[in-house]
């Protein structure tokens, strides 16, 4: 590699081992969520795969008998948490989204029980981690398509 290369690397090199670093750790990560127990309001807490809530994410709630009109909207709170009260069984559709991205879509079944509405069990659902061995590689990848392009770049430069 000769110097007229060199920054070009560097630069490929320092973004992609992780500079700059948010609270020292830089990786890709998912979104997740899990309903809380309780029968009512049904409540739902959302986070990242990395753990951190989703805090002041955009909430749409659509019911299970018109999934054109809205029931109910709002953000969650700084804990990644929002509630709402179901008024009908059936299969309800909560969708978050952060802005940055991220996009949660939650089926959450209500079943009646008696005069009353409850919820039926649902399982916590969570986005998988990333593997490590995967981003390493990909990493590398990156690195040396960025050196051959720069090694291509010069190489036209010349000519």
């Amino acid at each position: 590699m000769n110097r007229r290369h060199l920054p070009a690397f560097l630069l490929s090199l320092a973004v992609l081992t992780g500079w700059p670093l948010r609270d020292g750790v830089c990786f890709a990560h998912g979104a997740g969520y899990r309903v809380l127990d309780g029968a009512s309001p049904l409540a739902l807490e959302l986070s990242y795969s990395s753990g951190d809530p989703m805090a002041y994410a955009q909430v749409t709630v659509r019911g299970p008998l018109d999934d054109e009109v809205e029931f109910q909207n709002g953000r969650t709170d700084r804990n990644g948490r929002f509630a709402f009260v179901p008024d009908e069984a059936g299969q309800w559709k909560v969708v978050v989204e952060d802005g940055l991205g991220h996009r949660v879509s939650a089926l959450c079944p209500v079943e009646a029980s008696g005069s009353e509405t409850g919820l039926a069990p649902s399982p916590a659902r969570k986005s998988p981690p990333a593997s490590k061995g995967l981003a390493a590689l990909l990493g590398v990848s990156l690195i040396a398509n960025a050196t051959l392009i720069a090694m291509v770049i010069g190489k036209r430069k010349r000519t």
